[in-house]
């Protein structure tokens, strides 16, 4: 398996597990909206692409 598709794997199951934990904190003091989670989960994505873009390239850069 490509190096690549793990990490987005691993993005996702992040993004999944920290769905729930927003889920489980705000039940208790309202209901969350789907537009509202979707947009948390773009913005976990999108900070998830930031980081394994960056780690892509410290990884690329010749050592030394």
């Amino acid at each position: 398996m490509p190096e690549g598709e793990f990490g987005a794997g691993l993005a996702h199951r992040q993004v999944l597990c920290s769905v729930t934990v927003l889920r489980r904190r705000l039940h208790s003091d309202r209901w969350i909206c789907k537009a509202e989670l979707s947009l948390h989960v773009m913005q976990i994505a999108r900070e998830q692409r930031t980081f394994l873009r960056a780690s892509r390239r410290l990884r690329s850069r010749p050592e030394g």
